[in-house]
């Protein structure tokens, strides 16, 4: 199978002293670039989606009255769902389709709130969702690499060195690591940058 790199591990080496790689496969890119098109084109033209996901509680954007650990919950919520995701066999078909959900509503929130197109809609939708996706998504992609690699292993016996190989203390410090920067953007950085605009 094919794989492009889209993490650097900083933390870890091999036994010839170069940096591991961590990778996402082609089926969990694929769903996420299909997410991204299919909530870009109907977050344009329609104001359901945004309204659906917003009572889910999954559309991009945060109120700023919340706590700050509610904040953290906010960034958290799609690695924890990949992780949880990783302890069986059926995450092999459902960690796709949550990568195809994050692009989507990543997307079309987008979509929605640029809409029309403006140069302060444009730079408010970057401040609110640009910069924040630049911290939340690798710790997303992260979490999925490795989820769905445990998962797809529950279909072998080879299970114990699947476990061996990936570093797990050290990818859950630098997911914690980049949720929490992320909620610091949003809970107090994103408020005021907003009120700059």
């Amino acid at each position: 199978m094919f794989h492009f790199t889209v993490l650097k591990n900083p933390f870890s080496r091999n036994s010839l002293g170069r940096s591991q790689q961590t990778t996402l496969p082609p089926l969990l890119a694929l769903p996420f670039l299909a997410g991204l098109f299919i909530g870009s084109v109907i977050g344009l033209f329609s104001d359901a989606p945004r309204e659906m996901l917003s009572s889910f509680g999954l559309v991009t954007g945060f109120d700023s009255g919340k706590s700050f650990l509610h904040t953290v919950w906010y960034s958290l919520r799609f690695p924890f769902f990949a992780a949880i995701l990783a302890t069986g066999m059926l995450g092999t078909v459902m960690i796709p389709l949550l990568s195809a959900l994050r692009g989507f509503t990543f997307a079309c929130s987008i979509a929605a709130v640029i809409r029309p197109v403006t140069v302060s809609s444009f730079f408010f939708a970057l401040l609110s969702m640009g910069l924040p996706a630049l911290i939340s998504l690798p710790a997303f992609f992260l979490t999925e690499a490795d989820a769905f690699s445990i998962s797809c292993k529950w279909l072998s016996r080879d299970r114990s060195a699947m476990i061996q190989e990936i570093p797990f203390l050290r990818h859950l410090f630098l997911i914690l690591l980049l949720c929490t920067a992320d909620a610091v953007y949003i809970r107090f950085l994103m408020p005021l940058l907003r009120g700059l605009l």
